[in-house]
């Protein structure tokens, strides 16, 4: 029964255990992080989103398949953020981007200048 809660073991007096005092400090150490960093609740992204850029990635990977990469799609992706800076826009506007086609729109133009990464 100890082993399946460890945290019932603390309780028995007498208990000089090195694990258990171990279990203990760290556990309490753990508990008074996460209610001094006010960690939130909920997760930075809702399944609704993290499926909203799923199908973004799927729309983008199938007009471009070697997006699929991932180094492949970050080397293009820093060229439309500097293709998009220069054209005047900023780093935040770029990245509420989530358009599939105004991204290959921004990919096309970048070519186009051929910027350079």
């Amino acid at each position: 029964m100890d082993r399946d809660h460890p945290e019932l073991a603390l309780e028995r007096s007498g208990s000089d255990s090195s694990t258990i005092q171990h279990f203990a400090v760290t556990r309490s150490d753990t508990i008074a992080v996460s209610e001094s960093n006010a960690i939130p609740a909920e997760p930075a992204f809702d399944p609704s989103h993290s499926h909203r850029v799923w199908r973004m990635m799927n729309a983008l990977i199938d007009a471009k398949p070697e997006w699929a990469d991932q180094d492949t799609f970050e080397a293009d992706r820093k060229k439309m953020l500097r293709y998009g800076l220069s054209a005047g826009m900023s780093l935040e506007e770029l990245f509420k981007l989530t358009d599939p086609d105004a991204i290959l729109g921004l990919w096309t133009a970048a070519e186009a200048k051929n910027v350079e990464v």
